[in-house]
């Protein structure tokens, strides 16, 4: 049986920044609506190994070079 306030979700790059994403996500965002059952789902932890954390930041680096 999966407890839904113990969800801990992972990724590694991309996915380290997918799992921030969907942990910040609130729940109006309505990522649980395929999942059974009638509990609400919060992600209890995020762990994110080597995601990009400030996309603005990398956008500012990328377009400098291009100059």
């Amino acid at each position: 049986m999966i407890d839904p306030s113990r969800i801990v979700i992972t990724g590694h790059s991309a996915g380290g920044h997918l799992s921030l994403t969907t942990g910040m996500l609130p729940v109006s965002a309505g990522l649980d609506r395929r999942c059974p059952g009638n509990d609400e789902l919060k992600v209890a932890a995020i762990l994110n190994w080597m995601g990009i954390t400030d996309v603005l930041d990398l956008q500012s680096s990328l377009w400098c070079r291009s100059l």
